[in-house]
């Protein structure tokens, strides 16, 4: 069975994002969502006087425990019967790579942007960290996605033998979608084109070599300003999912390490999947750490 993470402060973004997973979900079998809320003083307005901590933490439990009553319920409306909504109180990336590690989650889908978000930053500080610290595949879902069947997926690449695990991975999700994955390269030094090939064909080589989908094309691009030529191809491919891996010389980095690239126009509305490239050499397991949540009653879970 395959487990879904989906986090929630019940912002916008947030219950856009859960709608996604819902629809996402649904296109496969034997899925199972686990939603999850946490909390802590930080969502309490600043007037609040020490001497009411306590009670203003209980109300801010049973407003989540609410909350995730009316998700459970949308949930469940919506065909998904297998399922479980935890709330906690506690530090909100910590809890949620917990949960990952513990629930062995297979996928997580996130907003961009929280309820205390930044209008200007499409890829919140949470889900930036949530994808940085973990090797499950992250969904960011921009507050203006609309899930649509997935048909064409661009997959932005450098050609690293370590891409291949991402291939392998990306292939078994698009064979149950029967979408088309578009490999794409962008590489701006004019006098590298014929080396760009080469690599091309080395990388198709290998790829056929390990899976077996006819669904696959291969592009490369010339062009100065990445990120513009990379928006036109994805309009000019009706992409509807694009796809990055954690390494040095994709867009991750543009992606989630200048201030400037979180404000693509394409990604407003463009879904983002980030997988972690499994090293061929020495794989890195996942550590398998016990889960901890805060005090028993800081603590709420419902399973459905």
């Amino acid at each position: 069975m395959k487990t879904l993470l989906v986090p929630t402060d019940f912002s916008v973004n947030a219950n856009n994002a859960l709608k996604y997973a819902i629809s996402f979900a649904k296109k496969e079998n034997d899925v199972r969502i686990i939603l999850l809320h946490v909390f802590n003083e930080m969502d309490l307005t600043a007037d609040v006087p020490p001497q009411c901590l306590p009670c203003a933490m209980e109300e801010l439990k049973n407003q989540a425990a609410e909350s995730m009553s009316r998700l459970c319920e949308k949930v469940k409306k919506a065909g998904l019967k297998n399922g479980e909504c935890i709330y906690v109180k506690g530090s909100v990336v910590d809890v949620i790579l917990n949960v990952i590690r513990e629930k062995d989650i297979d996928l997580v889908v996130m907003g961009t942007r929280g309820a205390r978000g930044i209008k200007e930053i499409f890829i919140g500080s949470n889900t930036e960290r949530v994808i940085k610290k973990t090797h499950c595949p992250v969904i960011v879902v921009p507050k203006k996605a609309v899930f649509k069947d997935i048909k064409n997926i661009t997959y932005v690449t450098d050609y690293y033998n370590s891409n291949i695990s991402t291939m392998i991975k990306l292939v078994k999700r698009a064979k149950l979608l029967n979408a088309q994955i578009n490999v794409l390269n962008i590489y701006d030094e004019e006098c590298m084109a014929s080396e760009e090939k080469e690599f091309m064909k080395e990388f198709i080589l290998k790829v056929r070599s390990k899976v077996n989908y006819k669904k696959i094309s291969y592009q490369l691009i010339y062009g100065h300003y990445e990120e513009l030529r990379l928006e036109e191809y994805m309009n000019a491919t009706s992409s509807d999912l694009l796809v990055i891996s954690k390494n040095y010389r994709t867009l991750y980095e543009k992606l989630f390490g200048k201030n400037i690239t979180k404000k693509l126009p394409y990604h407003r509305n463009m879904p983002l999947m980030v997988f972690y490239d499994e090293p061929e050499s020495k794989p890195i397991p996942i550590t398998k750490n016990v889960f901890r949540f805060a005090p028993q009653h800081n603590f709420g879970k419902t399973a459905f």
